[in-house]
């Protein structure tokens, strides 16, 4: 009788047995994590720079056909604005300039001391060349800022000028693009 029950009960595992797993489950997933959430991160900042070559390309691009169509001066090659529609509450971003519009979030323009918990484009904006950027992480400083140098704004603002009229320029949160601040 007694082999009986020694032999039922060596069937499971002790306690130490138990924890010593969940302790290096524990410490693997500590190890894991962390490289997960950063790969993300590397995916979202690698496809904002790809869109950001795509809209740059997009703007040569309507530059180039405009030229083609005998349009001689600067202000008329270059876009008012990237997108149809009234400045604020845009679906379709740089529509304009890129075959494949890019959807906007429904973030909306930030305030300065707001701060972005969702990834993507806004889709508002104080005037229709300002785009923001947001990684998503609740972090100001995750939030990306371009302007499109318009002809319509380049008296408008301190950063654009004659001589960057249908640019695209990094103002804020540059460094997450590998990309210079304009001055």
């Amino acid at each position: 009788m007694k082999e009986k029950s020694t032999i039922l009960l060596s069937r499971g595992f002790t306690m130490m047995e138990i924890l010593f797993v969940i302790v290096i489950l524990g410490i693997l997933a500590s190890i894991a994590v962390p490289r997960l959430v950063a790969n993300k991160q590397d995916a979202q900042i690698s496809q904002l720079k790809s869109q950001i070559t795509t809209i740059r390309e997009g703007i040569r691009d309507y530059a180039n056909q405009q030229r083609l169509a005998k349009k001689s001066e600067k202000k008329d090659i270059y876009p008012e604005q990237l997108e149809e529609g009234e400045i604020k509450n845009r679906p379709n971003l740089f529509e304009y300039v890129i075959s494949t519009p890019i959807k906007s979030n429904g973030v909306g323009w930030l305030p300065n001391n707001a701060i972005a918990k969702t990834q993507g484009w806004s889709d508002q904006t104080d005037y229709g060349t300002r785009y923001l950027y947001s990684l998503g992480n609740g972090k100001v400083d995750e939030v990306i800022t371009m302007d499109y140098c318009s002809p319509t704004t380049t008296k408008r603002t301190d950063r654009c000028n004659d001589d960057n009229i249908g640019d695209f320029i990094c103002v804020t949160g540059c460094n997450k693009i590998e990309e210079k601040p304009h001055p």
